[in-house]
């Protein structure tokens, strides 16, 4: 039962959390199964005085409720999986996470006549933020480094929030910065708030004893016991209420986030903090759906912002399928997998650049002219200007189709189809190949 006239002290609190931590690494040292042990520590902390209910989320997160009506989430396999204050995950090698250099690719500015594809978008800012409260912590800085250099590579510029600047303060800020796309790296899991699940996301600094949300000045928070490379610590984690009410007065410019968090995309969150960041102006938003570990989650993050900006038009779907297909996704050790939600098919940092060709309307109109017959398209560079292997600049307008519509044909694309055995039946059958072909 709750009872707020008699609140539990820090110290009580600590106490329990760190029994059952305590409990926590004799279950591991025992061989115990996650799925086996999360469970009995679950009902252990139901047995203890104080504590009116504890609840299991994703085998990986505790909710842990105490008599006067505050609550703490107890992070399970965090030293294990992501690092932590064990000499044992000193070792683990961050795999995978290495410096890349990135092509620099010409600058859309360069380019005389632009516009993006109309099927893509992108952020409507060249303004980054890694916010890492991590940083210094476990794992190594080289994932945010190497994410920091691609980046840069593409264009943008980059602000950061790392180690203790990661915290609430400077996080209400973010709105305000007009950040295109947003990279977070912390700790993650889904707590029990009002009788919903809630992904919330850590922020710094720790504490060594349980701190009061209530006293922090921000809606939105909750708090973890979690392992660090300084012992197990107390931190504040935000909702989606504090971005309701400390990110909602300006939209995000269309922006990408990014994700390295442990449940950030987990499909129990797209009613709360998935929801609210979509709703509140970002385009994109891509995540975890479990934990993350450092072997796969790390360098899938690396791979992710390579891809994107290693060339014009590659989209945030394409970067998920990259991932996945070097293995990172589903995360072997975990089954997480990076998911993406809004606008993500589309999402691209570097949109292609285009060039807009506009025809005379006596060019449009010969189309009426000659509904049955093919029209030869040529497109001659300027005098004087020498631009090698013109052939695919031109092609073939087919004659109406059966279903009322005529399809352009690239010349490299006739010149394959009539080469694939198309010779003796001639254009016109090659052409109704390709119809048949693309529909």
């Amino acid at each position: 039962m709750t009872d707020p006239k008699h609140p539990l002290s820090a110290q009580q609190k600590d106490a329990i959390m760190r029994a059952a931590s305590s409990r926590l690494e004799s279950h591991v040292a025992e061989g115990k199964g996650l799925d086996k042990y999360s469970v009995e520590l679950k009902n252990w902390l139901e047995q203890q005085e104080g504590v009116s209910r504890a609840t299991l989320r994703g085998r990986t997160t505790i909710t842990v409720e105490f008599v006067d009506g505050t609550q703490i989430g107890l992070l399970l396999e965090r030293n294990r999986m992501y690092g932590g204050c064990c000499e044992a995950d000193r070792s683990v090698s961050p795999l995978g996470v290495v410096a890349k250099t990135v092509p620099s690719l010409p600058a859309i500015r360069d380019i005389t006549v632009v516009a993006t594809v109309p099927w893509l978008t992108t952020p409507g800012s060249k303004k980054v933020l890694l916010f890492d409260p991590l940083y210094d912590d476990w794992p190594p800085e080289a994932t945010t480094d190497s994410i920091e250099k691609a980046l840069i590579g593409a264009g943008y510029t980059v602000d950061k929030m790392l180690g203790n600047s990661g915290d609430l303060a400077h996080l209400e800020t973010i709105e305000s910065g007009n950040y295109g796309v947003i990279f977070m790296r912390s700790h993650g899991g889904i707590l029990v708030v009002g009788g919903d699940d809630h992904i919330h996301i850590m922020v710094r600094p720790y504490f060594d004893m349980p701190p009061n949300p209530a006293t922090c000045g921000y809606d939105g928070i909750g708090v973890f016991y979690v392992g660090t490379n300084w012992g197990n610590k107390y931190a504040y984690a935000f909702n989606d209420e504090f971005v309701l009410h400390h990110l909602g007065a300006t939209r995000f410019p269309n922006t990408l986030m990014h994700l390295l968090v442990c449940h950030g995309g987990d499909p129990a969150g797209t009613n709360d903090m998935i929801k609210a960041f979509l709703d509140s102006g970002v385009g994109c938003y891509t995540g975890w759906t479990r934990n993350a570990s450092l072997t796969h989650g790390d360098p899938a993050a690396v791979e992710f912002f390579d891809y994107l900006s290693g060339g014009f038009g590659r989209t945030v779907d394409g970067a998920i399928k990259r991932i996945e297909s070097l293995g990172h996704s589903p995360d072997p050790g975990t089954a997480a997998e990076l998911r993406g939600y809004g606008s993500c098919a589309r999402m691209s940092l570097r949109a292609y650049p285009r060039i807009v060709i506009e025809l005379e309307r006596e060019h449009v109109t010969i189309l009426e002219r000659f509904p049955h017959d093919f029209i030869d398209v040529e497109i001659r560079p300027p005098e004087g200007i020498h631009i090698p292997d013109w052939s695919p600049w031109g092609g073939k307008i087919s004659p109406i189709d059966r279903a009322g519509g005529r399809r352009f044909v690239p010349n490299p694309r006739v010149v394959n189809l009539l080469r694939a055995g198309n010779e003796a039946a001639g254009m016109f059958e090659a052409i109704q190949a390709f119809h048949a072909e693309v529909r």
